[in-house]
């Protein structure tokens, strides 16, 4: 409520609506609150809460959004304005979170979620470890999102054609499906890796090696099914939105970003070694270089060819970061994120 109030008061002011502010209150409200989301999903996640995980993570985030949407439409007969559309998302967004923080409370034991949570300087090794670590992914986390948003951005900045945006906005929402799925897949190990890798370590466990080749089997079973019906039904995914949505410029934008985000999926494992194994601050790194690399291919390539330059620009920097994680991954860790490097 204080947030749209703000935004309230940027419309008074100069007179905009409020939907001009929507990527200003993308990057400075949600992403920090989306990263100290993720961040607790993560200590779930190390505790081999799994469900609890998936619940509080995107896939229940989704569910909650279309539960929340079929309520007021079919209980509540609301008739949807901007306003109620913002007010309806920030509520499942802080039902999510503090969902999380319950669950984290009941599920984690007594003493370690105290110190976590708990804003008094520790002398205990382990405890003063882990913030360290947590501090470090959430940094990550806030760039993820940031970057998650630097495409549109870029898109509106340049193209001239509304409808065209506006197209774009709506092909990344459909194609944000391809992270769900392998987000959920893969949940299954940093409670394996952080058991079983060591710090100091350069090869990884043999157990742990054959749990990643099996997940990772799954992951691409299910991608070359979803990739497949991502494209042969595009048409009709796209149509979902209206019948101004589909096009041919669309169409290809939707591939491209359904191919990069599948393809990109690959590097979860590789991330989750590198975080859990020490190494976190290469993934801040690696986000910074991804933000410069896609501001400036986005830029070049939405000048040349439109949206579909953006998701050419946006593809191609998910796929160079995973091919940079599976390389650290095996080079720091010794660990093979898909089976052969």
């Amino acid at each position: 409520a204080g947030v749209i109030g703000i935004l309230k008061g940027l419309q008074i002011f100069d007179g905009r609506a409020l939907s001009s502010y929507h990527i200003v209150f993308y990057l400075m409200f949600l992403s920090p609150l989306g990263a100290f989301a993720l961040l607790l999903g993560n200590y779930l996640q190390c505790n081999n809460n799994i469900v609890f995980y998936n619940i509080v993570s995107q896939m229940g985030k989704y569910f909650f959004y279309i539960l929340t949407m079929l309520l007021t439409t079919y209980v509540l007969k609301l008739v949807y304005n901007y306003d109620i559309l913002w007010t309806m998302t920030l509520s499942v967004f802080c039902f999510v979170r503090l969902l999380a923080i319950l669950l984290l409370a009941f599920l984690l034991p007594g003493k370690i979620f105290q110190k976590v949570c708990s804003w008094r300087r520790t002398k205990t090794p382990s405890v003063r470890d882990w913030r360290t670590t947590s501090f470090h992914l959430a940094i990550n986390q806030v760039l993820f999102f940031v970057l998650m948003a630097v495409d549109l951005l870029v898109a509106k900045i340049l193209v001239a054609d509304s409808a065209r945006v506006d197209q774009y906005a709506a092909v990344i929402m459909l194609a944000s499906f391809a992270w769900v799925i392998s987000v959920s897949i893969y949940s299954v190990l940093p409670a394996q890796i952080s058991s079983h890798i060591e710090k100091t370590q350069t090869t990884a466990p043999e157990i742990l090696q054959g749990k990643i080749n099996q997940v990772n089997i799954i992951n691409l079973l299910l991608t070359l099914l979803l990739g497949t019906l991502a494209i042969v039904f595009s048409r009709p995914i796209i149509g979902a939105f209206g019948p101004t949505y589909y096009n041919a410029v669309s169409q290809w934008a939707f591939i491209i970003l359904v191919v990069g985000y599948l393809l990109g999926g690959f590097s979860r494992p590789a991330a989750a070694v590198i975080a859990y194994s020490g190494n976190e601050m290469w993934m801040i790194y690696l986000s910074i270089g991804e933000l410069i690399m896609i501001t400036v291919t986005a830029v070049v390539l939405t000048l040349l060819y439109g949206i579909v330059g953006t998701a050419i620009a946006a593809a191609g920097t998910i796929l160079v970061k995973t091919v940079v994680l599976l390389l650290i991954s095996h080079y720091k860790v010794g660990v093979r994120s898909v089976g052969f490097f």
